[in-house]
């Protein structure tokens, strides 16, 4: 199964897609503070990747309650995209990133992105690869969960 895993942030949106637990393509854009320029830019990004890559189901981190006004508006226009193609969507939280790749559960985002940079060191480097590291964890927690409950 295809996967596209998106993490967004305020001026940030990251993406990683995977062909079974196979890491295919990662990549990031960075976003304008002007909220319909990074709304274009994210609809741009997001539709791109979807003409690119033949995804069946995508990830995404939901944003935490709270004044995240910005990621919000950016995550929303993201679902609009998904629901126009009858995308399947599954969001997981922070803290079930967390509990998913340590025992006892990870306490950071710079614990996660460790395990995840020992995985792939490729995504080790910049400030931007920094939400790529966190949208190929995401990606890798629902196609690993996938892979079990389809071989059980």
């Amino acid at each position: 199964m295809n996967l596209l895993a998106i993490r967004v942030e305020r001026r940030a949106v990251a993406c990683a897609f995977f062909h079974g637990d196979h890491l295919e393509y990662s990549d990031v854009r960075q976003l304008a503070s002007n909220r319909q320029k990074a709304l274009g830019t994210t609809g741009h990004f997001v539709n791109w990747l979807l003409d690119a890559f033949p995804v069946e189901s995508v990830a995404l981190e939901p944003v935490p309650p709270g004044n995240e006004i910005q990621r919000q508006a950016l995550i929303a226009a993201i679902k609009y995209s998904l629901l126009e193609r009858l995308l399947p969507v599954r969001e997981i939280p922070r803290i079930e990133l967390f509990e998913a790749y340590g025992h006892p559960p990870l306490r950071s985002r710079h614990e996660l992105r460790s395990v995840i940079t020992t995985i792939w060191p490729i995504l080790n480097g910049t400030h931007a690869k920094l939400f790529v590291q966190d949208a190929a964890a995401l990606g890798l927690l629902v196609q690993v969960e996938r892979h079990f409950l389809i071989n059980t």
